[in-house]
């Protein structure tokens, strides 16, 4: 047998194989989020996704029940901005909480659409409560077509980052093909905030370079194996933070800020935001802690920040590489979100 051939039929060397198995599932993951970018794609698989409704959906829907900022802050916002005659439409209605509460202010119609099966839970629940104004409907958002302008889209598409259950996209939709220029978003307008924070001593975890034992050091590891088969990032947010943070180290502004009322299309919020901050609280910068406000008027807002009441929505923080900041110091710093829908891909960089 000849040399070429027997060599053509070696296999692959396992750092080989490593590599394509990772450039492959790189690509998948690549491919996957071009697709969902896709409107009428990304409807598909929502209602396919949300189509069952279990008792995981139902724990989660009595979960936002159950918090009391959430409820008396919508409470508050839709009494205000619902008006007797109005067409409303309640985009992801769930247990149907907020379209009860709409119709509660005597509007002509709420159109309560989701496309989980739990609508029909809710449509239950609204006729055993005495309601005639509601029309429920399982469908996504973007299929739904109504012989009237709608006045009101009144929402709760709120994700752990704000913006990552594709908030903006659906309710601009919504207004674009439904709605007017008068239509009214509830709540409509968002700041997102991302603060550096000092963690507490029992949060912190060390990246693995910076790991030490008595005679054993993991320095060698920082930035990777020199073959490629090992990477190291310090891009990995945590869920949860709450309890993380000891004390944020300037006086919390938005990074980003943007009204749904005032824009026409998703492309108006920007993917990439930029901060420059004066340190207030002389400490060590940990970590960048990620929350948001929701405001639906001058009076009537809540935000997720770790030292406001607690809500369902977590702040989440991202880790960085530990530095020492004086009073006075100034933090430069940008947010860059690569796919708007999965904040796993957001990136902070610190440019001083």
């Amino acid at each position: 047998m000849s040399t070429a051939s027997s060599t053509s039929k070696q296999p692959l060397s396992p750092l080989w194989l490593t590599r394509l198995v990772r450039a492959m599932f790189l690509w998948v993951r690549a491919l996957k989020r071009s697709v969902l970018s896709i409107p009428a794609v990304r409807d598909i698989h929502d209602e396919v996704f949300f189509s069952e409704f279990n008792s995981g959906e139902q724990l989660g829907h009595e979960m936002m029940l159950a918090d009391e900022v959430r409820m008396r802050t919508y409470r508050a916002g839709i009494a205000r901005q619902v008006k007797p005659g109005d067409v409303v439409v309640d985009l992801g209605t769930g247990t149907g909480i907020l379209a009860m509460l709409a119709a509660q202010q005597q509007p002509k119609v709420v159109h309560a659409i989701d496309s989980s099966n739990i609508v029909f839970l809710a449509e239950r629940i609204a006729k055993a409560n005495g309601f005639t104004n509601i029309v429920f409907q399982n469908i996504t958002s973007r299929r739904l077509t109504l012989s009237e302008l709608v006045d009101v889209i009144v929402h709760e598409q709120i994700g752990q980052a704000l913006v990552d259950e594709g908030m903006i996209e659906k309710t601009l939709d919504l207004k674009k093909r439904l709605g007017s220029r008068a239509t009214r978003i509830v709540p409509g307008r968002f700041e997102l905030f991302l603060e550096p924070a000092t963690l507490r001593d029992d949060h912190r975890v060390p990246f693995l370079w910076h790991a030490q034992f008595p005679g054993i050091s993991y320095e060698t590891v920082q930035g990777g194996t020199a073959d490629g088969r090992f990477r190291m990032t310090t891009q990995d947010w945590h869920v949860a933070s709450r309890a993380a943070m000891a004390a944020f180290l300037c006086e919390p502004a938005p990074i980003q800020t943007f009204d749904l009322n005032a824009i026409d299309d998703p492309s108006e919020v920007p993917a990439v935001a930029s901060a420059t901050r004066v340190v207030r609280h002389a400490g060590r910068l940990d970590a960048f802690c990620l929350y948001f406000r929701v405001i639906f008027d001058s009076d009537v807002s809540f935000d997720t920040s770790p030292f406001s009441p607690r809500t369902v929505w977590d702040s989440i923080h991202v880790r960085v590489e530990p530095r020492d900041f004086d009073a006075g110091d100034t933090v430069r710093y940008t947010l860059t979100m690569k796919d708007r829908f999965d904040f796993n891909s957001w990136s902070v960089d610190i440019t001083s």
